[in-house]
């Protein structure tokens, strides 16, 4: 699929790119911005793919000015790299980084599901669920892909309902960082394979049993990192 298919469709799917451009260029370039962000976080831009101010300008309805700018944005947080004569591309994240960045966001997830057990809310746990049965909907139709996207959003959602910026500040940069490499579709096929711990830490969650959450949460994390050639007790 083109560069400029991929993004276009996911626009029409995963985002409303109508409206960016209200007037301010600096908003309107952190709009676009943001809205690329989420792109690599859902799979609507892919490590390697170029980024053409065109295609992206006619889409989101701004000047190749404003898009130039939301570009430089999200090279300056290393999320795109770019190329003499090539313009700008997702940046690719080798299998060693994205190892050392799973490792970083074991802790992280596993503090996050002990302090949601004291501080999630009755709406938390309803997200919670309806993204576990999407999750086994996925995997019910072998679609690893969105397995492994549903999979980052029940994470974020833990990790919000601690009600701790900074801890939802930490595991939003560790993931998108992550997004950036790409994982061979017999790795996405693993993921999809842990059931049992992620229904496990919902249900601790729900009952307030940090310990369990704990216990399910490490179990979950332990897979990850096996994924990447990192095994730890």
């Amino acid at each position: 699929m083109a560069d400029a298919t991929v993004l276009s469709s996911w626009l029409r799917t995963g985002a409303d790119a109508g409206g960016v451009d209200c007037g301010d260029a600096g908003t309107s370039a952190q709009r676009i911005a943001d809205a690329l962000r989420i792109a690599m976080r859902e799979g609507g831009l892919v490590p390697g793919q170029r980024l053409i101010e065109a295609e992206v300008a006619e889409q989101f309805d701004v000047s190749r000015a404003t898009v130039r700018e939301a570009i430089l944005r999200l090279d300056e947080a290393g999320l795109v790299t770019t190329l003499r004569y090539r313009g700008a591309q997702v940046r690719r994240v080798d299998r060693a980084c994205a190892a050392d960045l799973v490792s970083l966001l074991t802790p992280v997830q596993v503090h996050a599901a002990a302090l949601a057990c004291t501080s999630r809310t009755a709406g938390d746990m309803t997200r919670m669920n309806e993204l576990v049965g999407e999750v086994a909907q996925a995997a019910r139709f072998a679609l690893w892909g969105r397995v492994a996207v549903l999979d980052r959003v029940l994470d974020r959602t833990i990790a919000r309902s601690t009600r701790n910026t900074a801890l939802v500040d930490t595991v939003d940069s560790l993931q998108l960082q992550l997004c950036l490499h790409r994982l061979r579709p017999s790795a996405l096929v693993r993921i999809g394979d842990d059931m049992a711990d992620r229904e496990g830490v919902v249900d601790a969650i729900g009952r307030r049993d940090r310990e369990d959450a704990q216990r399910h949460e490490h179990s979950r994390r332990l897979r990850l990192e096996a994924l990447f050639g990192r095994t730890r007790a």
